[in-house]
């Protein structure tokens, strides 16, 4: 068997983190590194995690714990559970950093499906949801670009955080990248940290949208 996907788990109700941490852990090629109901104690705990599992809250506070995660675990799979199936709802949380959902009307073989779609490097959505993703990621381009104009000329990036880059922008999870490029995980996400301070961003959405820019210029 080869190396298990570190996932780790956040959710303020104690009961029902147990019942995810317990079916997680069946798994052979699951292994679950932290878990925790206040936010505060989870991010230390969950450094080692290639997949992050957020239960829902409200809309703006999950958003906000997205945001949260993204910036303080930099590179990290985020998963939304327990989302409401409304369109504009999850694009939110999509736009905040997650790279997969599971909706409340479904089950843990689902969230087992779309833990491994995500380690695999691929996001995960339902079908009737790419076309507005994809418009409303075309919209969050062009307001990026006005609001957040990036001064081309000043943004360097080394040879080895070009290649984790590009790789990143094809879609690579980090374990992927790391692979690649025959480095730890955990020097990938040191890369990745640096290349979002240096890209003025803080998802691999607006990492792109730069990255695109960058070459355009380049």
């Amino acid at each position: 068997m080869g190396e298990r996907t570190r996932v780790a788990v956040i959710d303020r109700e104690g009961f029902y983190i147990e019942a995810v941490v317990a079916v997680l852990n069946q798994q052979p090629d699951l292994e679950v590194v932290a878990s925790a109901t206040i936010f505060e104690d989870f991010v230390e705990h969950a450094a080692a995690a290639e997949i992050v599992i957020l239960q829902q809250e409200t809309v703006d506070l999950t958003r906000e714990l997205l945001g949260m995660l993204a910036e303080a675990l930099p590179g990290t799979q985020l998963i939304v559970l327990g989302a409401d199936s409304d369109h504009d709802t999850l694009i939110a949380y999509v736009e905040s950093g997650a790279i997969g959902y599971v909706r409340d009307d479904e089950d843990f073989d689902k969230l087992l499906q779309v833990i491994r779609v995500v380690h695999s490097g691929e996001a995960l959505a339902h079908p009737e949801l790419i076309a507005p993703i994809f418009r409303r990621l075309a919209e969050l381009g062009e307001l990026w670009r006005e609001l957040y104009p990036v001064d081309i000329g000043d943004v360097t990036l080394t040879a080895r955080q070009q290649e984790v880059v590009e790789l990143l922008v094809d879609g690579r999870s980090n374990a992927e990248i790391a692979e690649a490029l025959n480095i730890s995980v955990g020097t990938v996400k040191n890369h990745v940290h640096k290349i979002f301070g240096r890209l003025g961003v803080s998802s691999r959405e607006q990492a792109a949208i730069v990255f695109e820019r960058l070459q355009k210029h380049g």
